[in-house]
């Protein structure tokens, strides 16, 4: 069976979740955090999703990811792929809610960093992007502290993507390391925090 096939198949049945469950394009596109292009190019077999992706858009529409491939469920997809979806759909409904939650939000926090790294600031890219991710870790301590009802899900969330995106940056200079280390130290502080609220509740 070949690719043009395959994705072709998943458009027409991507377009055929997508109304039965009564969202327009834009709806979902939004849902996912895409652009409604995107959905179109799904749609009209341009392009096929990444498989995170695909397994989002399965959550979200309430199909099994198998609802996308003709005959063989899992005919064009990597093992890798194939691995990564049986995990996925082994979670428990909090793992699921996690995950979900963890991809949109990183995805939200990765685009806000690729602007300001592409904006002309008159820092280092790496330099504003780690003063960024201190300024956020910081709001989210304040945040965390007024914070009566435990540690909620997006809480956790929140935090996870933003110590992800902090590992990503190498300090490069020594106020870089400077700020490398106020992060670490914050980190440190609401952990703690997220561990006494934990336990209170």
């Amino acid at each position: 069976m070949n690719d043009i096939f395959v994705v072709q198949f998943f458009g027409a049945r991507l377009r055929k979740a997508r109304q039965r469950a009564y969202l327009s394009q834009s709806d979902l596109a939004q849902r996912l955090g895409v652009g409604q292009d995107t959905i179109s190019h799904y749609e009209t077999g341009q392009c096929r999703p990444d498989v995170i992706t695909l397994w989002r858009m399965a959550y979200l529409l309430r199909v099994e990811v198998g609802y996308f491939f003709p005959e063989d469920r899992f005919l064009s997809l990597t093992v890798e792929d194939r691995e990564t979806l049986a995990l996925l759909e082994s979670f428990s409904p909090s793992a699921l809610k996690y995950v979900l939650v963890f991809v949109q939000t990183f995805g939200a926090h990765q685009q806000n960093c690729q602007f300001l790294a592409e904006d002309r600031l008159g820092f280092e890219p790496q330099a504003a992007l780690l003063m960024r991710l201190e300024r956020d870790l910081s709001a989210f301590e304040t945040t965390l502290k007024q914070e009566t009802q435990g540690c909620p899900v997006q809480a956790l969330v929140h935090f996870t993507t933003l110590l992800v995106m902090t590992l990503d940056v190498a300090p490069r200079t020594a106020d870089m390391d400077d700020i490398a280390r106020r992060i670490a130290a914050c980190s440190q502080r609401i952990i703690h925090q997220m561990t006494k609220s934990a336990i209170k509740s």
